[in-house]
């Protein structure tokens, strides 16, 4: 391998590691804060991470769940919505979402999928919406606003 190849592959080596590192906080998703009502969640987007700070909500089946979000970001818009089904669907959302636009705030038409779902934020606002947890299962909750998908999304666990 040459000289300028080795370089090369040790940059990009180099650039992925940074990459991968600025996007996680090494922090395992937690609920601490405040003290909440039953059924009160907060699910933050971190800085510029183009992160959701938590990435694991537990609630129980028929639970009713209030969900705020709050976009901590300086300069990016994020929505949070919550995939009928697995990470298969929540790329299938994703994609469709790309096409519906901003104008229906990157909520595809065929909703048949999304469970629930806040509007596309402003830096620095924040949306409260209301659903009831579904059946017990595991489902995928992910920002729709394009490219953000592969890194904002987690995972909602529904208990009986």
């Amino acid at each position: 391998m040459t000289t300028k190849r080795r370089r090369c592959v040790l940059g990009l080596l180099f650039m992925l590691t940074l990459l991968l590192t600025a996007c996680g906080n090494g922090n395992a998703a937690s609920t601490d804060g405040p003290p909440r009502q039953p059924g009160e969640l907060e699910v933050t987007a971190v800085g510029t991470n183009l992160a959701f700070e938590q990435t694991t909500i537990n609630v129980r089946a028929g639970q009713a769940v209030t969900l705020t979000l709050n976009n901590g970001e300086s300069s990016l818009e994020h929505n949070w919505v919550l995939v009928r089904g697995g990470e298969d669907v929540a790329r299938t959302v994703a994609g469709a979402a790309l096409t519906a636009g901003r104008a229906n705030h990157y909520l595809p038409s065929d909703s048949s999928d999304i469970l629930a779902a806040t509007q596309v934020l402003p830096p620095g606002e924040v949306e409260t919406i209301n659903f009831v947890a579904p059946e017990p299962g595991i489902y995928f909750y992910i920002c729709t606003v394009p490219g953000h998908y592969p890194l904002m999304r987690g995972r909602l666990v529904v208990e009986e």
